[in-house]
């Protein structure tokens, strides 16, 4: 049977077994050399002391930090800095966060914002009135109709002699043309010939000196043009 008092217990037959605090001691913390900076730790270069088991565990392990040893240099120059003696961060696990977004629609069209389908009607629209508008203007050459232009305007417009270097045939067509990008003026077909010596021609099939003519109802006169065809 024990009986006990205070701290110690007591045997009838035995010893006084006596019980004692014993106070944890943890370990001394080491110089370690940061190689990497460390968030709420150090900076690269910067010399610490920590406890080994963080060492050991966190900045070693991950190649954040290098040992100092005896009769070795540091790994990299030294920063310094005032000490500051770091402790273990405490660490929380971050909660993952699933972001779940609506799916978006797209913006509608605004208003008068035409469609692919709309723009390509569009251009071919354009592109046919052109077309009739080129067929009007080349017709405006082969017809009759009155111009509005006088025959001085076409006499300062138009080189004498004008000479011409073009495919054969050369056609009252080509001269047509030519002459409305001279003086801007249309002149119909039918008010232009075409001679060589003293007889006409329909078009210039060769090389020589020719000669147009251009005619005016309007005034009841014309002008004669000499040509050098090379």
């Amino acid at each position: 049977m024990f009986t006990g008092s205070g701290r110690g217990f007591a045997s009838k037959s035995g010893p006084v077994l006596a019980r004692f605090k014993s106070k944890v001691r943890l370990p001394e913390k080491i110089p370690v050399q940061l190689l990497k900076d460390v968030p709420t730790v150090g900076v690269a270069g910067e010399i610490i002391r920590v406890r080994p088991a963080y060492m050991r565990n966190f900045l070693h392990h991950k190649n954040r930090a290098a040992y100092i040893l005896k009769g070795q240099g540091p790994k990299i120059p030294i920063v310094e800095r005032s000490a500051v003696e770091v402790e273990a961060p405490v660490f929380v696990a971050e909660e993952t966060v699933e972001v779940v977004t609506k799916p978006t629609t797209p913006a509608k069209a605004k208003a008068g914002a035409m469609s692919l389908d709309e723009l390509s009607s569009l251009f071919n629209t354009m592109k046919n009135k052109r077309a009739r508008k080129s067929v009007g203007e080349e017709q405006s050459f082969t017809s009759s109709t009155e111009v509005a232009y006088t025959l001085s305007e076409l006499k300062e417009a138009i080189p004498s002699p004008y000479t011409i270097q073009s495919d054969f045939p050369i056609t009252k067509e080509y001269f047509a043309s030519a002459i409305f990008n001279l003086s801007g003026n249309q002149v119909p077909i039918a008010d232009m010939k075409l001679g060589q010596d003293k007889s006409f021609v329909s078009e210039i099939t060769e090389a020589g000196k020719y000669k147009l003519i251009i005619s005016s109802s309007a005034e009841k006169n014309s002008i004669t043009i000499p040509l050098i065809v090379n």
